[in-house]
């Protein structure tokens, strides 16, 4: 409503269906109450339990977890930047998954980005791994965008246009395939979005030689092989 977004620190606002309707059940603010925290740009939401995003928070950037009891959601853990420097933007990509909590922070070792694992245990909440880019290069904002779902992470890497999926072997985070579009053309926009479900993962292409489209890829044991295109209406 033409109020600049830097001149506020955000809130998050739950929904719930009863009945066929929604109805608002809560409003989560920013418990930094800083403006510029932008609390609420990335959330997730998995069974009972939220994460939120606050990239913006001390200049590093943060995330919150927080817990339903009956209608009422209160704050479970609060997760630092864990390298503590300054516009690394943590927080700027979540994801929540039985018990496990991805952050991603783009901007993170100049820009080449980094991804963050957490795992609860009981109600703490414990740093699982670390995932760095794969390419090592500077820019290419690596955890950007970000989707979990049990045992499988994708994640994106703007500069590169390529997305990179992990599988969960015990606890550790282990690189299972490198998918790139059809034009393997850096900066198409490949991964500008990205969801998982199971075996199936949807990958968005704002450019490239459908001039916009989605890419569905399916998993065969541990080999990734693109499916279907799914091209604007």
């Amino acid at each position: 409503d033409g109020v600049p977004p830097t001149s506020f620190p955000g809130a998050v606002f739950v929904y719930v269906r009863s009945r066929g309707s929604l109805h608002q059940q809560a409003k989560l603010a920013d418990p930094g109450r800083t403006a510029g925290d932008f609390f609420g740009d990335a959330v997730a939401l998995s069974g009972a339990t939220a994460l939120v995003g606050a990239n913006g928070e001390n200049g590093a950037g943060a995330a919150y977890i927080y817990l339903r009891s009956g209608t009422r959601w209160h704050r479970q853990a609060a997760l630092a930047d864990p390298s503590h420097t300054s516009n690394d933007h943590f927080g700027g990509a979540v994801g929540l998954s039985d018990g496990i909590a991805v952050i991603g922070a783009p901007s993170a070792n100049n820009s080449a980005g980094a991804v963050y694992v957490y795992a609860r245990s009981g109600k703490t909440w414990h740093r699982q791994a670390v995932l760095t880019y794969p390419d090592h290069r500077p820019g290419d904002a690596f955890g950007d965008k970000l989707a979990i779902s049990g045992m499988t992470l994708a994640v994106t890497a703007p500069g590169s246009s390529k997305v990179y999926v992990y599988a969960r072997v015990r606890a550790a985070w282990r690189l299972q395939a490198t998918l790139t579009g059809p034009g393997h053309a850096a900066f198409d926009e490949f991964g500008s979005a990205v969801a998982v479900f199971g075996a199936t993962a949807a990958i968005s292409n704002l450019e490239g030689p459908h001039g916009g489209a989605v890419y569905l890829y399916s998993r065969k044991g541990t080999i990734w092989r693109r499916q279907a295109t799914v091209t604007d209406p």
